[in-house]
C-alpha cells in the first residue's frame, strides 16, 4: 500500500514538473516575442546580486497516509553572488507547515531547508546558437543550476496513537533546477523556477537586483 501511495504521487509531481518546464518555456518565447525596448545593461553580469523572494507549489517530498488540512504554501528567499557573467552562487532557504488529520491522531509538521546552491546563467549562450536573434538579454535571464542542503523537519503529535512515520530529524536535500527571470525595470523583476526548489516542484515571486 506505501509502495502504491509513493508511485502516485510521484506521478503527480511529474505531471507538475513538466506542467512548470513548459510554462516556463512558454514565458521565456513570450517575452522574447515581444516588442518592448532594451534595458542599458544585461540581465545577468559579473558582480550582480539578486535577491528572489517567492512562494512554491507542490512539495516534493512525500506524507504519510491522511487526510492534510491547513496546508501552507513553502516561502522561499535565495540570494545569488555573479562571479562571471555566466555563473553565479548563492544561499536558499525555505519554511512550510502543515497538518494531517488521521484516524490514529493528528500531527503538525513544520520544514526548514537551508542549502547553497550554483547557477549557469544561459541566455546569452541561446542568443549565440540562434545568431542573436529572439531573447533580449537585457531583460530575460534564463538559467540552469544545481541546489543542495539541508532539511529541518519537525513533527507535534495531538492526541495520537501512534508515532508519526514522518518524525522529528535532519536529511539531506539537493536537484536540479531551471528558471526564468525577467526585468520590467533594472531592479525589479519577476521569476519562475521548476525542478527541486527546496520544499516544492516549483517557484514564483519577485526578483529585486541588489
Amino acid at each position: 500500500m506505501a509502495v502504491y501511495i509513493l508511485y502516485k504521487a510521484q506521478q503527480h509531481s511529474m505531471k507538475h514538473l513538466l506542467l512548470v518546464a513548459a510554462l516556463v518555456l512558454w514565458a521565456g518565447s513570450s517575452f522574447a516575442q515581444r516588442q518592448v525596448s532594451p534595458l542599458n545593461q544585461p540581465a545577468w553580469d559579473k558582480g550582480y546580486k539578486v535577491l528572489n523572494t517567492g512562494v512554491s507549489l507542490g512539495y516534493s517530498g512525500y506524507s504519510f497516509p491522511g487526510r492534510r488540512v491547513g496546508f501552507s504554501v513553502p516561502v522561499q528567499v535565495s540570494l545569488d553572488f555573479g562571479l562571471s557573467d555566466v555563473l553565479s552562487v548563492g544561499g536558499v532557504a525555505s519554511f512550510s507547515t502543515y497538518d494531517n488529520e488521521t484516524s490514529l491522531g493528528n500531527f503538525n509538521t513544520s520544514m526548514v531547508v537551508l542549502g547553497g546552491r550554483g547557477v549557469f546563467h544561459i541566455t546569452e549562450s541561446l542568443n549565440d546558437i540562434i545568431d542573436g536573434k529572439g531573447l533580449d538579454a537585457t531583460r530575460l535571464d534564463l538559467y540552469i543550476g544545481l541546489m543542495g542542503g539541508v532539511e529541518i523537519r519537525s513533527v507535534v503529535e495531538d492526541n495520537a496513537f501512534i508515532t508519526a512515520p514522518d518524525d522529528d530529524g535532519v536529511r539531506a536535500v539537493w536537484g536540479p533546477f531551471f528558471g526564468a527571470r525577467y526585468l520590467f525595470t533594472e531592479r525589479v523583476g519577476l521569476f519562475a523556477e521548476g525542478g527541486k526548489t527546496a520544499l516544492g516542484l516549483a517557484t514564483v515571486g519577485v526578483s529585486f537586483s541588489l
